[in-house]
């Protein structure tokens, strides 16, 4: 639970300051019943209007204004008793502009008053003002004295003692009675989810009685915990407990139920109250709080029943008697009473507005609002949306209502797939219709964030600013547009236009501090870095940027210091603590760090990732039994730590660490190779001595991997190459451990690097990414050796399946390459090689449960780089391992893995109705669910790796709106699937530049990407369709899937087979240029073209922002053109994917021919998308090893009109011709035969994808006259 949380009223919105508190004060004055003043009601309608129109700091004025006016006011008691929902309402949004405006100075003052004014009139109101006093006050002056000084009325609970985790895995724990609801024993313990579990007194104190269990208690997720306090009271009294948990919670007194509510909810204050019998002496409470994910805790506080600070009672401790008499304590199972919700008493008091015969929109909307804010109710139940609705029946035109009835379809959820992104866009657009500006603003956001629609975000983003030219939250949403855009200046254009509007917001000071580090100028940023923080001392934003500003200048003691008083601040929050350490520990202060880590673990006891750590820091401090004491209690806590367990046995001497068996003396080969003084003869950059690679795999999948490279580097080519040595790995699911990086010397001698260290985390998702190591400076000669350990630490997805794939040469001429591969001799492993033929040899252990496999190849030739090679796993020698057999056992496993993903909903149904109504054809139906699936869906790119092949259930992806290629090609099958058309999901490698495969051996190594197969039916041909393609429509296959081999998922029929290739007329434009041209060699220019395939892609995706499409163009057009100015352009509807695409433009050019005194001379025109530019180079050796790769086949026909200037004539023009071969056909006809004109036409077809070597001198003519052609040119004489 973060402050944040503690805190949560409202989402983003920002506030003039009208002075109409007198006018308020005279309606209060002479109107009995306030609240039908007229002039109070346009105050109110004024205020929310600054809010939800994005004018923060007048709707602060406003309300706070309004608070003082009605709680100053001489109005009958009964009449400001009726006022109070619009009195809790303005609270809590004062409250959050004063946040995020950086005024918590301005309103602490002003919470303490109003909690005064309202003690007696409204106790649960005033306490929510203290409530929030106090939070201000922490935030004003950085004090958790000044804090508690506010809270101290409001009778928190803080003596806890707690258990736990016990487990709760989907809820089936919250009514299992675990041990403390067998007896109190404080001595004693119980079964926990994940170990024993025992009483534990809480570490520190609370802030507003928050108990964060989430901070305090490992696993954290799917579990429940108790905690338990002891209540002295003078006599017998009917109390009131007040309550608020992050979820689920059951409460007992002296054994006996009180309440229980089975929930899922977020924490906030007082969402619960309980009425509290509490006996004469000593009373036992206990709190149970379950959690499904997500933060984790509770706060309770005792009042009088009508929420009143009470009397004769106190928390303690009593003595062993009374505390052995609860051992026996059993907890009952049926509540003795039932929670009240709203325990403020606003809600009751808007209910009886609404129960009336006529109640007023505004009722329904203050209803709405509160019991959204106050969270009460179960996170699966929407009484908010309720209300609101009914606010919107009786007045469609208030824009905030409909705001707010989209903010109740979100409210604070963190899974996506649990949103209702339909029903929260309609509520939107509705409430911009009605003129709110901040919907355009989120609106605008929803479109840049959620789809990088940049055109609909733009859309938005001007309704904003018409409504409200100032909102900084457009500034900044102009920003992220123009820098997806790629304007290197976006950045400094939004600070700019951020401090005209407001010089001194948070928001333009933590831009300004952005740009000011990003320029060097640390002081500057560091000062109104301070500024901000002495503003607002709890923003962890503010103060992480301060502590690393302060690092960055090598100023330690001032980050140090920054975050100390943050641990002061949020007493449970660990990373300042860990933060702390990493800066000792960069400091070689070991023992400092290890008084860090040991207060966080007063905090976290059983955070194995803390005890790691702290063996570390004591280990370096030459604590070695105190270093091995933390070890294996993390061991003992977390056994599955194999890079610890590891340590630890090297450390001790108990075994020999994995690679000593595999390693070769590096030190010897690198003298014996000194020895030879080699000299390269043909100027190779360096040579590879030895690339040893060990992999043992275990009988669940997972596997590690030790690495030993020598590497000599011979010149200054290679020395760049190798300053420092990188490898990939997949962080989430594996370690990389650098054991060595030394650099051996000609002389003899060594330097030895200082070796990184990576995150160890085991991870839900993978993300591939490099670890590299800095070596020490290099000399030709030099002999650099890395060895490095890869290994799994958790099981993948994929189960006890392992594959791999061995590459046997390089780039680097290669003295010896070695592959072990040790497996369990009882499972069965699979091999092919390609470009190879080595028998491999095969050891067994002695105990004969391993075999090991070597494979030895020497004096490997370096791979030379050809334009348009083929990839590696075509040409190099190859060797695949997989545990599958045949692509029938890895299709009907992986069947199997996703089967369950396959299911729809109602919504899902209805939707897909909706899409084919008044659909007629098969294919129309096809051509509307695709669409909907590639513009509505919007495309998240998960990892394919590890993890990355199980799509999420269709349902669900639907429900959130976006998802990877395998959730949209799922989404698609199971909408086919509902109007009886069969589609079947496929894996593929997508790939521009495609070369030959071979899946020969069934392996995941073979796919990184997923779309869907539909069979032929009718006379309708088979589709392939890619879910992802958001800017090709269902005829338009992208270029990186065609040619693919792929797998068909489907219970029957051909599994792999081979999409076709495109043909030359599917990837086409079309084009005409008229260019008339000027004495000077300037000239206008006109282009129409239709484009077909990725070059109508290139144009959708490039140009579909309207606003920015001259900007874009210009830019462009300027590579080729220098100073080209677009003067006009049009082009067909970039939305429709149906429809080829279509350009009309026309521009200057300042300088298209080269001028002298006599001629002018131009070069040749290209196609709008330089199709031909390339050919060439493909064509350019003489000879090659390797065929020719060129990409998919595609055609390009261009018509070029110049209007010459008069008197001008043609001197030469190249010759036409008409090359036409296997691979393609190069056209050129030219027509010089008017005076005034010049007229060529180019026609270039690709016909094929690739050239084999053995046909190359054939295409070297085709190749050959398109690059000639490049270099003539067209003279005109003057």
């Amino acid at each position: 639970m973060n402050r944040s949380q503690l805190t949560r009223e409202h989402s983003t919105m920002k506030l003039p300051g009208p002075l109409f508190a007198v006018a308020l004060l005279a309606a209060a004055c002479c109107c009995r019943n306030a609240w039908c003043n007229p002039t109070l009601e346009a105050a109110i309608e004024k205020a929310e209007e600054s809010l939800y129109g994005g004018r923060f700091n007048a709707a602060l004025e406003q309300y706070r204004n309004l608070l003082n006016t009605l709680l100053s006011a001489k109005t009958p008691e009964k009449d400001q008793l009726a006022l109070m929902p619009e009195v809790d309402l303005a609270l809590r949004r004062t409250a959050l502009l004063g946040r995020q405006l950086g005024r918590s100075a301005d309103v602490a003052p002003l919470f303490s008053t109003w909690a005064r004014q309202l003690s007696e009139l409204s106790p649960t109101v005033s306490a929510l003002a203290a409530y929030q006093a106090g939070w201000a006050a922490l935030g004003a002056s950085g004090s958790t004295a000044d804090a508690n000084r506010q809270w101290s009325s409001l009778g928190f609970l803080g003596g806890w003692r707690i258990i736990g985790p016990f487990d709760n895995e989907r809820g089936t724990g919250f009514l299992s009675a675990y041990a403390p609801e067998k007896g109190i024993d404080l001595d004693g313990t119980g079964e926990g989810k994940a170990r024993e579990v025992r009483w534990r007194t809480l570490p520190r104190p609370t802030l507003a009685g928050y108990v964060n269990f989430d901070k305090m208690l490992r696993p954290r997720d799917e579990a429940l915990a108790y905690a338990a306090t002891f209540i002295s009271a003078d006599a017998e009294r009917r109390l009131t407990l007040r309550i608020g948990s992050d979820e689920s919670y059951r409460v007992w007194l002296n054994g006996k139920l009180l309440a229980s509510e089975d929930i899922q909810r977020k924490f906030i204050f007082d969402q619960n109250a309980i009425s509290l019998p509490l006996q004469k002496g000593w009373n036992c409470l206990l709190i149970k709080i379950g959690e499904s994910e997500g933060n984790w805790g509770f706060a309770a506080r005792i009042t009088g029943p009508e929420g009143r600070p009470a009397r004769g009672w106190r928390e303690g401790m009593p003595e062993n008697k009374t505390l052995a008499s609860y051992k026996e304590l059993s907890a009952s199972q049926e509540p003795e009473g039932k929670a009240a919700p709203s325990p403020t008493g606003t809600l009751a008091t808007l209910r009886d507005r609404v129960a009336k015969d006529a109640p007023r929109a505004r009722d329904h909307y203050l209803l709405g609002v509160l019991l959204r804010l106050q969270g009460a109710h179960d996170s699966d139940r929407h009484p908010d949306s309720d209300a609101l609705r009914l606010a919107i029946q009786a007045d469609k035109e208030k824009g905030r209502y409909h705001y707010e009835l989209a903010r109740s379809f979100q409210a604070e959820s963190s899974i996506a797939a649990q949103r209702d992104d339909n029903n929260w866009r309609k509520a939107m657009l509705d409430s911009e219709a009605a003129g709110c500006a901040t919907a355009s603003i989120r609106l605008a956001e929803y479109y840049l964030e959620t789809f990088s629609n940049m055109h609909r975000a733009r859309v938005h983003l001007d309704r904003a600013r018409k409504l409200n030219p100032d909102l900084l939250e457009g500034v900044l949403i102009q920003s992220r547009i123009e820098g997806k855009m790629g304007f290197p200046d976006a950045g400094r254009r939004a600070v700019k236009a951020a401090r005209k509007i407001d010089s001194s917001s948070p928001v333009t000071l933590l831009a300004r501090a952005a740009q000011l580090g990003g320029s060097g100028q640390l002081e500057e940023k560091i000062g109104i870095l301070g500024e901000l923080l002495n503003r607002n001392h709890i923003d962890p934003s503010v103060r992480n940027r301060l502590v690393a500003a302060h690092l960055q200048r090598g100023n330690h003691q001032a980050a140090i210091e920054l975050l100390e008083k943050a641990a002061l601040l949020d007493p449970y929050n660990t990373q300042a603590l860990l933060r702390l350490a990493r800066i000792e520990s960069g400091r070689d202060n070991h023992s400092q760090a290890a008084s860090r880590y040991l207060r966080a673990l007063e905090i976290q006891p059983e955070e194995h990732a803390l005890l790691t750590k702290l063996g570390r820091a004591y280990w370096e401090t030459g604590r070695t039994e105190r270093a091995f004491e933390a070890w294996d209690r993390a061991l003992e806590l977390q056994p599955n730590l194999p890079d610890l367990r590891k340590r630890i046995e090297f450390l001790r001497a108990e075994a020999s660490p994995f690679e000593d068996e595999f390693l070769r003396d590096g030190a010897e080969i690198a003298a014996g190779v000194h020895k030879e003084k080699y000299e390269s003869e043909s100027g190779e950059a360096a040579r590879i001595l030895l690339e040893l690679t060990a992999v043992e795999v275990n009988k669940d999948g997972t596997a590690r991997e030790f690495s030993q490279t020598l590497i000599q580097v011979l010149n200054d080519r290679g020395i760049e190459m190798f300053d420092r040595f990188a490898t990939a790995f997949a962080q989430g699911e594996q370690v990389l451990d650098f054991k060595l990086a030394r650099v051996h010397h000609p002389d003899g001698t060594a330097e030895d690097a200082k070796l990184p260290r990576f995150s160890r985390r085991a991870s839900a998702t993978q993300v591939w990414r490099r670890g590299s190591v800095d070596l020490p400076p290099l000399s030709a000669g030099d002999i650099l050796e890395i060895q490095y350990i890869k290994e799994d630490i958790q099981q993948s997805f994929f189960g006890d399946y392992f594959g791999r794939r061995e590459i046997f040469r390089n780039a680097l001429a290669t003295s010896e390459k070695t592959f072990k591969l040790r497996v369990p001799a009882d499972r069965q492993f699979f091999f092919h090689q390609r470009n190879m033929n080595t028998s491999p040899e095969i050891e067994p252990s002695e105990d004969r449960e391993l075999k090991t496999y070597t494979w030895t190849a020497k004096n490997i030739p370096k791979t030379d780089s050809e334009p348009g090679m083929p990839w590696q796993k075509e040409i190099m020698p190859l060797l695949e391992i997989s545990t599958f057999e045949n692509w029938e056992s890895f299709n009907k496993w992986y069947r199997n893995l996703i089967r369950k993903q396959f299911e729809s909903s109602p919504e899902l149904d209805k939707k897909v109705a909706e899409l084919v109504s008044g659909k007629d054809t098969e294919l129309e139906k096809i051509r509307a669910l695709y669409n909907f699936v590639v513009t509505d869906i919007r495309y998240n790119a998960w990892e394919f790796g590890v993890h990355g092949f199980k799509p999420y259930n269709a349902s669900k992806v639907f429900a959130r709106r976006f998802g990877d290629c395998k959730d949209k090609a799922t989404l698609l099958c199971v909408m086919l699937d509902r109007v009886d058309i069969k589609a079947h999901p496929v894996l593929i490698f997508a790939n521009r530049s495609r070369g030959a495969e071979d899946l020969s051996l069934p392996m995941v190594n073979h796919f990184n990407h997923c779309i869907t197969y539909l069979p032929p039916a009718g006379d309708r041909p088979e589709l392939y369709l890619d879910g992802t393609a958001s800017f090709h429509s269902v005829e338009e296959l992208p270029s990186m899937d065609r040619g693919a081999q792929v797998l068909i998922v489907r219970d029957e029929g051909k599994l792999v087979q081979q999409i076709p290739w495109n043909r030359p007329e599917d990837l086409s434009v079309d084009e005409k240029w008229d260019i008339k041209l000027g004495e000077d060699g300037s000239a206008e220019i006109s282009i129409s073209l239709r484009a077909r395939g990725d070059f109508a892609v290139y144009l959708r995706s490039n140009y579909e922002i309207a606003a920015q499409r001259q900007t874009l163009l210009e830019k462009n057009l300027g590579r080729t053109f220098a100073g080209a100015k677009v003067l006009s352009q049009r082009f067909s509807d970039l939305s429709n994917l149906d429809e080829n695409v279509t350009m009309e433009i026309r521009f200057s050019a300042p300088r298209l021919a080269n001028s002298s005194p006599e001629e002018l001379t131009l070069s040749l025109t290209d196609d709008f998308f330089g199709s031909v530019r390339n050919l060439g180079i493909l064509g350019a050796l003489e000879k090659r090893e390797t065929d020719v790769i060129l990409g998919n086949p595609r055609s390009s026909r261009l018509r070029v009109n110049y209007q010459l200037p008069a008197g001008i004539k043609v001197k030469s023009t190249p010759e036409p011709r008409d090359i036409d071969s296997r691979f393609g056909r190069f056209q050129l006809a030219v027509d010089s035969s008017r005076k005034d004109a010049l007229q060529l036409e180019r026609l270039y077809v690709l016909k094929k994808n690739r050239v084999p070597l053995a046909q190359y001198n054939e295409f070297r003519q085709l190749s050959a006259n398109v690059d000639q052609l490049s270099n003539e040119k067209i003279v005109l004489k003057k």
